[in-house]
């Protein structure tokens, strides 16, 4: 029978969203918290992406040797660790963030805000015969559950990186570590069929492997909880979350229109017609959207005092939603590629909002 392709997204948008009610139900957390946390992966995966792709263009030896594939999808997979930890400790909101409910929102935002992007970038009109047996027990079941146990790592490592800015020790941040990096290496060495280790008998094998250590990091990080003070309040010098926390719909929306407009304008009228090569194409793709970003930023910092965490907020949503409708329109499969092509203009705007943010201010303030 013909299945619209939608199930897989529709469990991931389950899977992304279920989590974030049940905690914001049990705890009325700021909800920009879990938004915070969705930008922070976006930010991760958008350098990962950015690095990768210069790799297979220039060095694909990362990428055809097995042992070095596997070693170098495990490096890159610390760039998520780094961007968490990044954020918890020099956000202007996080870095106030100390207790136990606003921790575990942000992390849940960073394993949730994958399974709704993930779920956006799958979007596709496409039908596929298969029966409805395979459809609601391998598609959807499993993509459920896959997205729950990525989302219970994720989780996992974001609050091993809080405990370590709350208590200093140096155990909390290894273990955020290794939890998100091993989790590479596993995927690598359980699907790679070339390596003489390789266990591939079902994807049901290996989703029951991750489940497993899914679970195993979450009994070690309520184990470690458990052993560890965490301040149940804030600090009584912290500035209240509802105000520290800056994401004004107007503000977001206008630059989610403007990056949204160029993107279209990129890949239907400027990308076809440039005869460069991959990585010049990447290049001049990222230089457009850092022009765009630092002409737009200033206007709309000093008309309506717009933020950094606004504008980069508004790329990522932009960006994803673009690359969703695409799919829709065309009615493709969607691959990894797809997502790949919302990445790069978006770590355009990265390094703008850094530029502006680090290098030019200080010198007018100089």
């Amino acid at each position: 029978m013909q299945i619209p392709y939608l199930i897989l997204p529709i469990a991931f948008f389950i899977a992304g969203i279920l989590p974030i009610l049940f905690w914001n139900r049990r705890t009325k957390v700021n909800f920009n918290l879990y938004l915070l946390g969705w930008l922070s992966w976006f930010c991760a995966v958008s350098v990962k992406f950015f690095i990768a792709t210069v790799q297979v263009l220039n060095w694909p030896i990362f990428y055809t040797n097995v042992s070095l594939m596997v070693i170098n999808v495990t490096i890159l997979e610390t760039t998520e660790v780094l961007s968490a930890f990044f954020f918890l400790k020099y956000h202007p909101t996080l870095k106030e963030v100390r207790d136990w409910k606003g921790i575990v929102a942000f992390s849940l935002g960073f394993g949730c805000g994958e399974a709704l992007t993930m779920g956006v970038v799958l979007l596709s009109s496409i039908s596929v015969p298969f029966s409805l047996e395979f459809i609601i027990g391998s598609v959807f079941l499993g993509g459920f559950i896959e997205r729950l146990s990525a989302i219970a790592i994720h989780l996992s490592s974001a609050c091993f990186l809080a405990l370590f800015l709350i208590n200093r020790k140096k155990s909390d941040f290894v273990l955020g570590l290794l939890s998100k990096d091993l989790c590479a290496t596993m995927a690598a060495v359980l699907t790679v069929t070339s390596l003489p280790w390789a266990l591939l008998p079902s994807i049901t094998f290996v989703e029951s492997i991750f489940v497993i250590y899914a679970i195993f990091w979450i009994v070690v990080l309520l184990y470690t909880k458990r052993k560890e003070e965490i301040t149940k309040e804030l600090p009584k010098q912290a500035v209240k979350i509802d105000r520290v926390v800056k994401i004004d719909r107007v503000n977001f929306l206008i630059p989610a229109v403007i990056f949204f407009f160029f993107l279209y304008l990129w890949s239907e009228i400027i990308a076809p017609t440039l005869t460069l090569s991959p990585l010049s194409r990447i290049f001049s793709q990222i230089g457009l959207f850092l022009l765009i970003t630092i002409i737009v930023y200033p206007i709309l910092e000093r008309t309506r005092s717009a933020s950094a965490t606004e504008i980069t907020v508004a790329g990522a949503v932009a960006f994803s939603l673009y690359i969703g409708v695409q799919n829709i329109m065309t009615g493709l499969v969607p691959t990894t590629g797809f997502l790949n092509k919302a990445m790069m203009p978006f770590f355009g705007v990265l390094c703008a909002v850094g530029v502006y943010r680090f290098l030019i201010r200080t010198r007018i303030e100089k």
